[in-house]
């Protein structure tokens, strides 16, 4: 049962992430959107840290796929990848993982790198605020 608070313990991180991905996704389905503000900020506080951890390809992949264009996650996959210059640190077995990212992914990576230049911030820099669901008030 949700209560709130979403964190990830440390240890086997990597599988704990990747279902967190699939909860943030049945939660934007679910429209439960205090699940889904609690798992960006625990996204938000895992990607500032000083590790350099970053959504995965395959993860963005169902991400991109799953949710919408504006969803603050997606905003934030980008950020962390072009704050990292993740596209150019690719491991060997990620290159071909890479070629299955979305074209979508690529454009706004592209620019969001542009925009930030040679010198980007550290993720750290970014707030959770940065990263808040845009509502619409037009219905």
């Amino acid at each position: 049962m949700y209560r709130g608070i979403a964190s990830f313990e440390p240890g086997s991180i990597g599988k704990q992430l990747f279902n967190a991905y699939s909860s943030y996704i049945l939660a934007d389905r679910l429209l439960v959107p205090g699940l889904k503000s609690a798992l960006l900020g625990s996204y938000c506080e895992l990607f500032s840290g000083k590790s350099h951890k970053r959504p995965a390809c395959r993860v963005i992949v169902e991400l991109f796929r799953n949710l919408a264009e504006d969803d603050p996650l997606l905003r934030l996959c980008v950020d962390v990848w072009a704050t990292r210059k993740a596209i150019y640190k690719l491991k060997d077995f990620e290159k071909d993982e890479a070629s299955s990212l979305p074209q979508s992914f690529f454009v706004r990576l592209m620019l969001r790198m542009n925009e930030l230049g040679q010198n980007p911030p550290s993720v750290g820099t970014f707030k959770r605020e940065d990263y808040s669901e845009r509502v619409r008030l037009d219905g």
